[in-house]
Protein backbone atom coordinates (compact mmCIF):
# COMPACT_ATOMS: atom_id res chain seq x y z
CA UNK A 1 0.00 0.00 0.00
CA UNK A 2 1.55 3.50 -0.81
CA UNK A 3 2.06 5.64 2.48
CA UNK A 4 1.71 8.33 0.52
CA UNK A 5 -1.78 8.49 0.44
CA UNK A 6 -1.97 8.95 4.48
CA UNK A 7 0.12 11.45 3.97
CA UNK A 8 -2.23 13.69 1.93
CA UNK A 9 -4.36 14.20 4.45
CA UNK A 10 -6.63 17.44 5.96
CA UNK A 11 -3.46 17.45 8.30
CA UNK A 12 -1.34 17.67 5.74
CA UNK A 13 -3.11 20.56 4.49
CA UNK A 14 -3.64 22.59 7.42
CA UNK A 15 -0.13 22.33 8.25
CA UNK A 16 -1.01 19.87 11.16
CA UNK A 17 1.89 17.71 12.82
CA UNK A 18 0.80 13.93 11.87
CA UNK A 19 2.29 12.53 14.78
CA UNK A 20 1.05 11.11 17.72
CA UNK A 21 -0.28 13.39 21.00
CA UNK A 22 1.96 11.03 23.40
CA UNK A 23 5.17 12.13 21.33
CA UNK A 24 4.20 16.06 22.45
CA UNK A 25 3.28 14.78 25.98
CA UNK A 26 6.96 13.30 26.59
CA UNK A 27 9.23 15.36 24.47
CA UNK A 28 9.07 19.26 24.79
CA UNK A 29 10.05 21.89 22.91
CA UNK A 30 13.27 21.89 21.18
CA UNK A 31 16.55 22.73 23.83
CA UNK A 32 19.84 23.91 22.09
CA UNK A 33 21.33 22.34 25.29
CA UNK A 34 19.31 18.84 26.51
CA UNK A 35 19.60 17.09 23.29
CA UNK A 36 18.07 14.32 23.80
CA UNK A 37 14.23 14.56 24.14
CA UNK A 38 11.99 10.99 23.75
CA UNK A 39 12.44 7.53 23.35
CA UNK A 40 9.51 5.19 22.64
CA UNK A 41 11.36 1.84 24.19
CA UNK A 42 8.61 -0.34 22.34
CA UNK A 43 8.90 0.79 18.94
CA UNK A 44 12.52 2.21 18.27
CA UNK A 45 15.61 0.25 17.27
CA UNK A 46 17.52 -0.34 19.90
CA UNK A 47 21.42 0.02 18.93
CA UNK A 48 24.19 3.15 19.20
CA UNK A 49 23.46 6.09 16.66
CA UNK A 50 27.25 7.36 15.13
CA UNK A 51 26.90 11.23 14.50
CA UNK A 52 29.40 10.88 12.11
CA UNK A 53 31.60 13.42 13.19
CA UNK A 54 33.30 11.11 15.70
CA UNK A 55 30.76 10.77 18.12
CA UNK A 56 28.76 7.74 19.18
CA UNK A 57 26.33 7.76 21.68
CA UNK A 58 23.59 5.68 23.19
CA UNK A 59 19.94 5.41 23.10
CA UNK A 60 19.03 7.89 25.95
CA UNK A 61 21.88 10.57 24.09
CA UNK A 62 24.52 9.47 26.15
CA UNK A 63 28.14 9.53 24.47
CA UNK A 64 29.57 6.40 25.10
CA UNK A 65 32.61 6.56 22.17
CA UNK A 66 34.29 9.23 20.01
CA UNK A 67 37.40 8.75 17.42
CA UNK A 68 38.73 10.67 14.55
CA UNK A 69 36.19 13.62 13.34
CA UNK A 70 34.30 13.21 9.34
CA UNK A 71 33.24 9.65 8.99
CA UNK A 72 30.21 10.89 6.86
CA UNK A 73 30.04 7.32 5.31
CA UNK A 74 29.30 5.64 8.11
CA UNK A 75 31.36 2.83 9.53
CA UNK A 76 32.22 -0.54 8.12
CA UNK A 77 31.38 -3.86 9.20
CA UNK A 78 35.45 -4.25 9.87
CA UNK A 79 35.39 -1.55 12.19
CA UNK A 80 37.30 1.03 9.47
CA UNK A 81 36.05 4.36 8.10
CA UNK A 82 36.80 6.89 5.17
CA UNK A 83 38.38 10.08 5.26
CA UNK A 84 40.47 12.35 2.72
CA UNK A 85 42.93 14.86 3.32
CA UNK A 86 45.49 16.70 1.46
CA UNK A 87 49.16 16.68 1.80
CA UNK A 88 51.21 18.74 -0.04
CA UNK A 89 48.72 19.90 -2.87
CA UNK A 90 47.51 16.64 -3.30
CA UNK A 91 44.53 14.89 -2.21
CA UNK A 92 44.46 10.83 -1.03
CA UNK A 93 41.84 9.02 0.63
CA UNK A 94 42.99 7.41 4.01
CA UNK A 95 41.36 4.08 5.91
CA UNK A 96 41.18 4.44 9.21
CA UNK A 97 39.69 1.69 12.35
CA UNK A 98 38.15 2.89 15.22
CA UNK A 99 41.17 3.44 17.32
CA UNK A 100 42.24 6.31 15.64
CA UNK A 101 45.11 4.21 13.70
CA UNK A 102 45.53 4.92 9.87
CA UNK A 103 45.79 1.64 8.41
CA UNK A 104 45.85 2.46 4.54
CA UNK A 105 46.72 5.71 2.60
CA UNK A 106 45.09 5.83 -1.20
CA UNK A 107 47.73 8.29 -2.83
CA UNK A 108 45.46 8.47 -6.23
CA UNK A 109 46.72 11.96 -7.33
CA UNK A 110 50.59 10.91 -6.59
CA UNK A 111 49.89 7.09 -7.77
CA UNK A 112 48.47 8.23 -11.40
CA UNK A 113 51.11 10.49 -13.02
CA UNK A 114 50.48 13.15 -10.42
CA UNK A 115 47.11 13.65 -11.92
CA UNK A 116 45.81 17.59 -11.12
CA UNK A 117 42.60 17.03 -13.09
CA UNK A 118 40.58 15.44 -10.59
CA UNK A 119 40.05 15.51 -7.04
CA UNK A 120 37.62 13.70 -5.20
CA UNK A 121 34.52 15.28 -3.15
CA UNK A 122 32.00 14.38 -1.19
CA UNK A 123 31.28 10.89 -1.01
CA UNK A 124 34.23 8.11 -1.03
CA UNK A 125 32.60 4.24 -0.52
CA UNK A 126 34.07 0.58 -0.07
CA UNK A 127 32.81 -1.44 -2.53
CA UNK A 128 33.71 -5.36 -4.11
CA UNK A 129 34.40 -5.56 -7.67
CA UNK A 130 33.14 -8.80 -8.72
CA UNK A 131 35.24 -8.86 -11.83
CA UNK A 132 39.07 -8.43 -9.80
CA UNK A 133 37.20 -10.47 -6.74
CA UNK A 134 39.05 -7.62 -4.52
CA UNK A 135 37.58 -4.84 -2.16
CA UNK A 136 37.99 -0.91 -3.88
CA UNK A 137 36.94 2.07 -2.79
CA UNK A 138 34.89 4.52 -5.20
CA UNK A 139 34.33 7.72 -4.87
CA UNK A 140 32.74 11.17 -6.49
CA UNK A 141 35.29 12.99 -8.45
CA UNK A 142 35.72 16.57 -9.97
CA UNK A 143 37.22 16.89 -13.17
CA UNK A 144 38.15 20.19 -14.89
CA UNK A 145 36.95 21.55 -18.41
CA UNK A 146 37.84 24.69 -20.13
CA UNK A 147 35.16 27.39 -21.84
CA UNK A 148 36.97 26.05 -25.64
CA UNK A 149 35.88 21.92 -24.62
CA UNK A 150 32.63 23.39 -23.91
CA UNK A 151 32.10 25.30 -27.07
CA UNK A 152 33.79 22.77 -28.86
CA UNK A 153 30.66 20.29 -27.47
CA UNK A 154 27.99 22.58 -28.61
CA UNK A 155 27.80 25.06 -24.98
CA UNK A 156 25.56 27.90 -25.54
CA UNK A 157 28.48 30.77 -25.45
CA UNK A 158 25.45 32.97 -24.71
CA UNK A 159 24.21 30.96 -21.28
CA UNK A 160 26.55 32.45 -18.62
CA UNK A 161 30.15 30.77 -19.83
CA UNK A 162 33.01 33.12 -20.40
CA UNK A 163 36.43 32.93 -22.46
CA UNK A 164 39.01 31.49 -20.87
CA UNK A 165 36.89 29.73 -17.83
CA UNK A 166 39.01 26.97 -16.93
CA UNK A 167 37.10 26.30 -13.73
CA UNK A 168 34.19 24.14 -15.56
CA UNK A 169 34.41 21.30 -13.01
CA UNK A 170 32.06 17.92 -14.23
CA UNK A 171 31.48 14.93 -11.40
CA UNK A 172 32.81 11.56 -12.52
CA UNK A 173 33.13 8.36 -10.34
CA UNK A 174 36.19 6.84 -10.06
CA UNK A 175 36.92 3.69 -8.44
CA UNK A 176 40.66 2.88 -7.29
CA UNK A 177 42.34 0.02 -5.32
CA UNK A 178 43.51 0.17 -2.25
CA UNK A 179 46.50 1.14 -2.40
CA UNK A 180 45.16 4.54 -4.85
CA UNK A 181 45.62 2.93 -8.50
CA UNK A 182 42.95 3.96 -10.27
CA UNK A 183 41.50 1.66 -12.79
CA UNK A 184 38.16 2.64 -13.62
CA UNK A 185 36.21 5.89 -14.43
CA UNK A 186 32.98 7.42 -15.45
CA UNK A 187 32.40 10.81 -16.08
CA UNK A 188 29.02 13.31 -17.50
CA UNK A 189 31.42 14.52 -20.25
CA UNK A 190 31.30 11.69 -21.80
CA UNK A 191 27.34 11.73 -21.45
CA UNK A 192 26.33 14.88 -22.93
CA UNK A 193 23.73 15.63 -25.47
CA UNK A 194 22.74 19.48 -27.25
CA UNK A 195 20.47 20.85 -29.84
CA UNK A 196 22.39 24.63 -30.24
CA UNK A 197 24.86 23.56 -32.72
CA UNK A 198 24.63 20.86 -35.30
CA UNK A 199 28.16 21.63 -36.43
CA UNK A 200 29.77 20.47 -32.89
CA UNK A 201 30.47 17.53 -30.78
CA UNK A 202 27.68 15.82 -29.20
CA UNK A 203 24.58 17.32 -31.70
CA UNK A 204 21.11 15.19 -31.07
CA UNK A 205 17.37 16.18 -29.42
CA UNK A 206 17.84 15.86 -25.89
CA UNK A 207 14.21 14.75 -25.95
CA UNK A 208 14.81 11.65 -28.30
CA UNK A 209 14.83 8.49 -26.47
CA UNK A 210 17.72 7.41 -28.29
CA UNK A 211 19.49 10.26 -26.23
CA UNK A 212 18.00 9.77 -22.88
CA UNK A 213 21.44 8.44 -21.51
CA UNK A 214 22.99 11.77 -21.73
CA UNK A 215 22.90 15.06 -19.64
CA UNK A 216 21.75 18.38 -21.93
CA UNK A 217 24.68 20.60 -21.61
CA UNK A 218 22.88 23.24 -22.41
CA UNK A 219 19.85 22.39 -19.47
CA UNK A 220 19.93 24.98 -16.40
CA UNK A 221 20.21 23.96 -13.55
CA UNK A 222 18.23 24.00 -10.21
CA UNK A 223 20.13 27.07 -9.34
CA UNK A 224 21.95 28.52 -12.06
CA UNK A 225 22.29 28.87 -15.83
CA UNK A 226 25.07 27.84 -18.00
CA UNK A 227 28.13 25.70 -17.43
CA UNK A 228 29.29 26.45 -14.21
CA UNK A 229 32.45 25.42 -11.27
CA UNK A 230 30.53 22.72 -9.43
CA UNK A 231 28.23 21.69 -12.27
CA UNK A 232 26.41 18.66 -11.33
CA UNK A 233 27.35 19.21 -7.74
CA UNK A 234 26.92 15.20 -6.98
CA UNK A 235 26.64 14.91 -3.38
CA UNK A 236 26.09 11.41 -2.41
CA UNK A 237 25.85 8.00 -4.49
CA UNK A 238 25.79 4.09 -3.69
CA UNK A 239 26.71 0.49 -5.25
CA UNK A 240 25.04 -2.06 -5.58
CA UNK A 241 27.26 -5.52 -5.64
CA UNK A 242 24.49 -7.84 -7.15
CA UNK A 243 23.28 -5.15 -9.84
CA UNK A 244 27.12 -4.28 -10.35
CA UNK A 245 25.42 -0.97 -10.78
CA UNK A 246 26.42 2.70 -9.22
CA UNK A 247 23.42 5.56 -8.39
CA UNK A 248 24.19 9.26 -7.89
CA UNK A 249 22.74 12.08 -7.07
CA UNK A 250 22.59 15.35 -8.55
CA UNK A 251 21.31 18.25 -6.53
CA UNK A 252 21.93 20.80 -9.42
CA UNK A 253 19.90 18.98 -11.88
CA UNK A 254 17.34 16.94 -9.98
CA UNK A 255 18.16 13.48 -11.10
CA UNK A 256 19.60 10.42 -9.72
CA UNK A 257 21.11 8.78 -11.90
CA UNK A 258 22.39 4.84 -12.45
CA UNK A 259 25.51 3.93 -13.85
CA UNK A 260 26.38 0.42 -15.18
CA UNK A 261 29.62 -0.53 -13.46
CA UNK A 262 29.23 -4.45 -15.02
CA UNK A 263 29.21 -3.83 -18.77
CA UNK A 264 31.67 -0.98 -18.46
CA UNK A 265 34.74 -2.32 -16.20
CA UNK A 266 35.40 -4.76 -19.71
CA UNK A 267 39.42 -5.69 -17.91
CA UNK A 268 40.13 -9.23 -16.68
CA UNK A 269 41.81 -9.27 -13.51
CA UNK A 270 44.76 -11.28 -15.61
CA UNK A 271 45.01 -7.85 -17.98
CA UNK A 272 45.72 -5.88 -14.72
CA UNK A 273 48.37 -8.60 -14.28
CA UNK A 274 49.67 -8.08 -17.66
CA UNK A 275 49.07 -4.50 -18.30
CA UNK A 276 47.60 -2.69 -15.21
CA UNK A 277 47.30 0.99 -17.22
CA UNK A 278 45.94 -0.29 -20.75
CA UNK A 279 43.60 -2.38 -18.46
CA UNK A 280 42.46 1.02 -16.89
CA UNK A 281 42.36 2.50 -19.79
CA UNK A 282 40.18 0.24 -21.77
CA UNK A 283 37.59 0.73 -18.90
CA UNK A 284 37.64 4.17 -19.21
CA UNK A 285 36.95 4.42 -22.86
CA UNK A 286 34.05 1.64 -22.14
CA UNK A 287 33.06 3.89 -19.46
CA UNK A 288 33.04 6.37 -22.01
CA UNK A 289 30.52 4.64 -24.51
CA UNK A 290 27.47 4.28 -25.12
CA UNK A 291 27.29 1.68 -22.49
CA UNK A 292 28.25 4.12 -19.96
CA UNK A 293 24.62 6.19 -20.56
CA UNK A 294 22.42 6.20 -17.71
CA UNK A 295 21.01 3.01 -17.54
CA UNK A 296 17.84 4.72 -15.62
CA UNK A 297 17.22 8.87 -14.14
CA UNK A 298 14.51 10.00 -12.05
CA UNK A 299 13.74 13.40 -10.34
CA UNK A 300 13.53 15.22 -12.95
CA UNK A 301 12.01 14.44 -16.57
CA UNK A 302 12.26 18.63 -17.21
CA UNK A 303 15.67 17.58 -18.10
CA UNK A 304 14.52 15.54 -21.19
CA UNK A 305 11.89 17.24 -22.63
CA UNK A 306 9.33 15.73 -20.87
CA UNK A 307 6.30 17.27 -19.03
CA UNK A 308 6.93 20.74 -17.27
CA UNK A 309 9.56 22.82 -15.31
CA UNK A 310 8.77 23.88 -12.16
CA UNK A 311 6.74 27.27 -11.58
CA UNK A 312 5.79 29.33 -9.18
CA UNK A 313 3.69 27.22 -6.27
CA UNK A 314 4.32 24.35 -8.75
CA UNK A 315 7.08 21.66 -8.74
CA UNK A 316 6.44 20.31 -12.47
CA UNK A 317 6.89 16.96 -12.24
CA UNK A 318 10.86 17.28 -10.42
CA UNK A 319 10.89 15.23 -7.69
CA UNK A 320 13.76 16.21 -5.33
CA UNK A 321 15.32 20.09 -5.24
CA UNK A 322 18.41 19.67 -3.27
CA UNK A 323 18.53 15.85 -2.61
CA UNK A 324 21.05 14.14 -0.48
CA UNK A 325 21.81 10.31 0.85
CA UNK A 326 20.94 8.69 -2.52
CA UNK A 327 20.98 4.78 -1.70
CA UNK A 328 19.33 1.43 -2.48
CA UNK A 329 17.80 -0.36 0.50
CA UNK A 330 20.04 -2.82 1.47
CA UNK A 331 18.93 -6.71 1.49
CA UNK A 332 17.36 -7.62 4.26
CA UNK A 333 15.27 -4.72 4.99
CA UNK A 334 12.33 -4.05 4.81
CA UNK A 335 11.90 -2.00 1.22
CA UNK A 336 15.45 -4.19 0.11
CA UNK A 337 15.92 -3.20 -3.40
CA UNK A 338 13.68 0.37 -3.01
CA UNK A 339 15.62 3.66 -3.15
CA UNK A 340 15.92 5.90 -0.13
CA UNK A 341 16.68 10.00 -0.15
CA UNK A 342 16.22 12.88 1.81
CA UNK A 343 14.95 15.74 -0.57
CA UNK A 344 15.97 18.99 1.16
CA UNK A 345 13.62 20.85 -1.16
CA UNK A 346 15.96 24.29 -0.81
CA UNK A 347 14.53 24.80 -4.51
CA UNK A 348 11.09 23.69 -4.45
CA UNK A 349 9.08 26.51 -5.62
CA UNK A 350 6.35 25.89 -3.14
CA UNK A 351 7.60 25.79 0.58
CA UNK A 352 10.97 26.79 1.02
CA UNK A 353 11.09 25.45 4.39
CA UNK A 354 9.93 21.63 3.94
CA UNK A 355 12.31 18.60 3.31
CA UNK A 356 11.30 15.32 2.73
CA UNK A 357 12.24 11.70 2.97
CA UNK A 358 11.33 9.41 -0.23
CA UNK A 359 11.30 5.77 -0.48
CA UNK A 360 10.41 4.92 -4.20
CA UNK A 361 10.51 1.42 -6.95
CA UNK A 362 12.17 2.67 -9.96
CA UNK A 363 10.47 -0.62 -11.51
CA UNK A 364 6.94 0.40 -10.82
CA UNK A 365 4.99 1.20 -14.26
CA UNK A 366 1.37 3.60 -13.77
CA UNK A 367 -0.55 0.62 -12.68
CA UNK A 368 1.63 -0.11 -9.85
CA UNK A 369 2.85 -3.46 -11.42
CA UNK A 370 6.52 -4.10 -10.67
CA UNK A 371 8.07 -4.51 -14.08
CA UNK A 372 11.49 -6.65 -14.43
CA UNK A 373 13.27 -3.25 -15.75
CA UNK A 374 13.07 0.09 -14.92
CA UNK A 375 10.02 2.17 -15.77
CA UNK A 376 10.47 5.99 -16.64
CA UNK A 377 8.91 8.08 -14.17
CA UNK A 378 7.56 9.99 -16.73
CA UNK A 379 5.78 7.22 -18.09
CA UNK A 380 4.81 5.89 -14.61
CA UNK A 381 2.81 9.08 -14.29
CA UNK A 382 2.26 11.19 -10.99
CA UNK A 383 -0.66 12.22 -8.50
CA UNK A 384 -1.52 15.67 -8.25
CA UNK A 385 -2.69 17.27 -5.33
CA UNK A 386 -3.36 21.29 -4.88
CA UNK A 387 -3.69 23.57 -1.44
CA UNK A 388 -3.25 26.38 -0.07
CA UNK A 389 -0.67 24.97 1.87
CA UNK A 390 1.53 22.99 -1.26
CA UNK A 391 0.58 24.57 -3.91
CA UNK A 392 0.45 22.18 -7.12
CA UNK A 393 2.46 18.89 -5.90
CA UNK A 394 2.94 16.28 -8.46
CA UNK A 395 4.34 13.01 -6.53
CA UNK A 396 5.96 10.42 -8.78
CA UNK A 397 3.48 7.20 -9.04
CA UNK A 398 6.66 5.40 -7.90
CA UNK A 399 7.14 6.93 -4.63
CA UNK A 400 5.85 4.43 -2.02
CA UNK A 401 6.82 5.82 1.54
CA UNK A 402 6.91 10.32 1.67
CA UNK A 403 7.38 11.94 5.46
CA UNK A 404 7.49 15.70 4.85
CA UNK A 405 10.08 16.37 7.75
CA UNK A 406 8.10 19.96 8.98
CA UNK A 407 5.33 17.63 9.65
CA UNK A 408 6.82 17.17 12.68
CA UNK A 409 8.42 20.08 14.61
CA UNK A 410 8.01 22.75 11.86
CA UNK A 411 10.44 24.56 10.27
CA UNK A 412 13.24 23.74 13.27
CA UNK A 413 14.30 20.89 10.97
CA UNK A 414 14.31 21.87 8.02
CA UNK A 415 17.33 21.29 6.50
CA UNK A 416 18.87 23.08 3.06
CA UNK A 417 21.47 21.36 3.18
CA UNK A 418 23.60 18.08 3.62
CA UNK A 419 21.10 15.50 5.39
CA UNK A 420 20.59 11.64 5.00
CA UNK A 421 17.90 8.83 5.98
CA UNK A 422 18.50 5.15 6.58
CA UNK A 423 16.18 2.18 6.89
CA UNK A 424 16.41 0.02 9.96
CA UNK A 425 15.70 -3.67 10.73
CA UNK A 426 12.46 -3.17 12.75
CA UNK A 427 10.97 -0.84 8.94
CA UNK A 428 11.47 2.30 10.76
CA UNK A 429 13.82 5.22 9.29
CA UNK A 430 16.38 6.89 10.67
CA UNK A 431 16.03 10.84 9.81
CA UNK A 432 18.83 13.32 10.01
CA UNK A 433 18.49 16.63 9.48
CA UNK A 434 22.00 18.25 9.05
CA UNK A 435 21.56 21.87 8.83
CA UNK A 436 20.02 21.44 12.65
CA UNK A 437 21.89 18.28 13.57
CA UNK A 438 18.59 16.91 14.90
CA UNK A 439 18.01 12.93 14.76
CA UNK A 440 14.43 11.36 14.36
CA UNK A 441 13.69 7.60 13.99
CA UNK A 442 10.14 7.73 12.32
CA UNK A 443 7.72 4.68 12.02
CA UNK A 444 6.17 3.21 8.49
CA UNK A 445 3.00 5.59 9.60
CA UNK A 446 4.86 8.31 10.77
CA UNK A 447 4.86 8.23 14.25
CA UNK A 448 8.19 9.87 16.07
CA UNK A 449 9.73 7.02 18.53
CA UNK A 450 13.18 9.00 19.18
CA UNK A 451 14.48 12.11 19.15
CA UNK A 452 17.73 13.52 19.68
CA UNK A 453 19.19 16.65 18.88
CA UNK A 454 23.72 17.04 18.50
CA UNK A 455 24.33 20.50 20.30
CA UNK A 456 27.62 20.43 18.40
CA UNK A 457 25.95 21.81 15.43
CA UNK A 458 25.34 20.33 12.01
CA UNK A 459 26.67 17.38 10.56
CA UNK A 460 26.36 15.08 7.58
CA UNK A 461 25.00 11.64 8.33
CA UNK A 462 23.79 9.80 11.14
CA UNK A 463 23.85 6.00 10.96
CA UNK A 464 22.25 3.90 13.84
CA UNK A 465 23.78 -0.02 14.81
CA UNK A 466 22.50 -2.45 16.62
CA UNK A 467 24.69 -3.54 19.83
CA UNK A 468 26.22 -6.42 18.41
CA UNK A 469 27.00 -4.95 15.19
CA UNK A 470 30.87 -6.45 14.09
CA UNK A 471 32.47 -2.82 13.09
CA UNK A 472 32.20 -2.51 16.99
CA UNK A 473 34.12 -5.51 18.02
CA UNK A 474 36.76 -5.01 20.34
CA UNK A 475 35.46 -1.15 21.30
CA UNK A 476 34.80 -0.72 24.72
CA UNK A 477 31.66 1.63 25.26
CA UNK A 478 31.68 3.94 28.24
CA UNK A 479 28.12 6.01 28.38
CA UNK A 480 29.81 9.34 30.22
CA UNK A 481 26.71 11.83 30.33
CA UNK A 482 24.86 14.05 27.10
CA UNK A 483 27.58 15.43 24.71
CA UNK A 484 26.90 19.12 26.14
CA UNK A 485 28.45 18.31 29.09
CA UNK A 486 31.78 18.09 27.11
CA UNK A 487 33.29 21.05 29.27
CA UNK A 488 35.90 20.36 31.65
CA UNK A 489 35.32 17.67 33.72
CA UNK A 490 32.47 16.81 31.76
CA UNK A 491 31.79 14.34 29.11
CA UNK A 492 34.75 14.35 27.51
CA UNK A 493 36.86 14.53 29.80
CA UNK A 494 34.99 11.06 31.82
CA UNK A 495 35.43 9.79 28.85
CA UNK A 496 39.39 10.48 28.47
CA UNK A 497 39.74 9.34 32.53
CA UNK A 498 37.61 5.76 30.66
CA UNK A 499 40.71 5.31 28.33
CA UNK A 500 43.78 6.25 30.29
CA UNK A 501 46.71 4.46 28.27
CA UNK A 502 44.77 4.40 25.21
CA UNK A 503 47.17 6.12 22.43
CA UNK A 504 45.12 6.10 19.48
CA UNK A 505 42.04 7.48 21.42
CA UNK A 506 41.41 11.25 19.44
CA UNK A 507 39.46 13.87 21.16
CA UNK A 508 37.87 15.91 18.61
Amino acid sequence: MKKILIMLTLGIFLGIAVIPVSVFAQADSIDPVREFKYWDQSRAFNGYTDLAGGRIIDMEGNLVYTFSPGASTGIYPDGTYLLQRRVSGLNEIVEWDMEGNEINVMPYQQLNGGRTDISQHHEVIKMYNNILGEETVAGIFYHNHTYDEAIANGADPDNNITPGQTNITIDSIVEMRKDGTIIWEWEFWDHIVQNYDDTKLSYGDPADPANWGKLDINHDTNSRPGLQADWNHCNSMDYNQTLDQFVINSREHGEIYIIDHGNTFVSTAQDFIDDPVAAAEANRQAAAGPAGDFLYRWGNPWNYGMGDGPTFNNNGQEQIFGAHCIHWIPQGLPGAGNFLIYDNSHFRPQRADASYVYEFNPKLDASGVLQPDYVRDFDAGYTTTTSGYDGTTNTSNQVLWRWRVTDYRGTDIFSWFISGAQRLPNGNTLVNVGATAHVVEVTEDFDVVWDYRNPTGFQFRAYRYAPDYSGFAGLDFVAVGPISESTVGGALDKFRESKTGFSGFVVP
